[in-house]
């Protein structure tokens, strides 16, 4: 694959296209290169068309230098994402920008046309469907996602660690999701990388509120065997594990100052489920990979 940024360069204003050149030698090219940098101007200056030309400049010099080209935006919501993906897509259709689910990244990196069948992927992530992890329980899809990848460590099949699992679903509509998922081709790898990163005492408090589950027609779980604490638990581990199986080159994080919460460092001062957040994003914002690389935001 060859890739040239002039083109999109070219339609840049002169202050924009000097932006862009100047945040480009400090995240990549330069003799100390950072990996943060922050572009704050007045609203209507063309922000996004920097992030645009930052993006094909970092395309360019990423070609043939790493296997597959992970670009994440991050932004406050999904409507204005699925907007801007659009007008930051510098490849066109060689890259189909992806609005998903952290921790459904499983199923979207093996499936036809995924991410990991293409040399470059825009991946749009909000914090609300990304990084915030205060509904505990997910989707149906996710908790059918997580269920299927620990399947053979529980063993159990019963309606106990079904009550577990399907949350709000009605009981007779939980076979068809776990049918579903099972059609589905689901990462090897991250399910390998998951299953290591859950441990032996998190699979047996799983047994134990299935058979309490099973046993009684209103159970009492301990704090730490609630279906909601033990599918939150699950859900933090897989989007830890999705990071790195992102592999993300270049993070944009669009309108920084929304982010304060998430990027808080004490997070003994926010409420578990903020602290969760927290913890995953610094996790997404510090990405190291296995040869030392770091993602530039």
């Amino acid at each position: 694959m060859t890739y040239k940024a002039d083109p999109h360069l070219a339609v840049l204003k002169p202050f924009q296209r000097a932006t862009v050149d100047y945040v480009f030698r400090r995240l990549f090219s330069g003799p100390s290169p950072t990996d943060q940098f922050l572009v704050a101007d007045e609203v209507g200056l063309g922000k996004t068309m920097v992030a645009r030309g930052v993006i094909a400049k970092a395309i360019e010099e990423l070609t043939g230098k790493v296997d597959r080209i992970d670009i994440v935006y991050i932004c406050s919501n999904q409507a204005i994402a699925e907007q801007n993906i659009k007008a930051l897509n510098v490849v066109g259709s060689d890259a189909k920008p992806l609005n998903t689910r952290l921790t459904l990244l499983p199923l979207e990196i093996e499936r036809q046309g995924g991410l990991a069948s293409r040399p470059v992927n825009l991946i749009s992530l909000t914090p609300g469907t990304a990084l915030d992890l205060k509904s505990s329980l997910g989707t149906a899809t996710e908790r059918a996602l997580i269920f299927e990848m620990l399947r053979k460590r529980i063993g159990l099949r019963h309606k106990g660690v079904q009550r577990i699992f399907r949350g709000g679903v009605a009981e007779e509509n939980w076979p068809g999701w776990i049918d579903w998922i099972r059609e589905q081709d689901i990462s090897a790898e991250i399910t390998q990388l998951f299953n290591a990163a859950v441990d032996d005492d998190l699979i047996e408090r799983i047994r134990t509120a299935a058979e309490i589950a099973r046993s009684r027609q209103n159970p009492h779980y301990s704090p730490d065997q609630r279906p909601v604490a033990l599918i939150g638990e699950l859900r933090r581990i897989l989007a830890r594990v999705c990071v790195d199986a992102l592999t993300p080159d270049l993070i944009i994080l669009d309108e920084f100052q929304r982010f304060a919460e998430l990027l808080h460092e004490h997070d003994a001062d926010l409420a578990p489920e903020k602290a969760a957040a927290a913890e995953l994003a610094r996790a997404l914002f510090s990405y190291r990979g296995d040869d030392g690389s770091k993602a530039r935001l």
